[in-house]
């Protein structure tokens, strides 16, 4: 199914939150999650040689249990 990602960045962001955060609802992120959570961030428009690296700091970060807002800066980080 296509994605129709947001367009402002910000917006991105909090979707990749969204999405993390159902894939961490078990606290356990198996392979098979991870290449869907690569796949959707990819689609949200995430540079694919970063992807993984963002996806995998992304659970770290929800591992934590940090806010939106905290998410939102540290993806900011890597996402350059």
């Amino acid at each position: 199914y296509p994605i129709n990602p947001p367009v402002l960045y910000e917006a991105r962001l909090e979707r990749l939150y969204d999405i993390a955060r159902m894939v961490y609802a078990d606290h356990i992120a198996d392979e098979e999650e991870m290449e869907i959570m690569i796949r959707l961030g990819i689609g949200l428009g995430f540079s694919p040689g970063n992807v993984e690296l963002i996806v995998k700091k992304a659970m770290y970060l929800l591992s934590l249990g940090v806010d939106v807002e905290t998410f939102k800066e540290e993806i900011k980080h890597m996402n350059r």
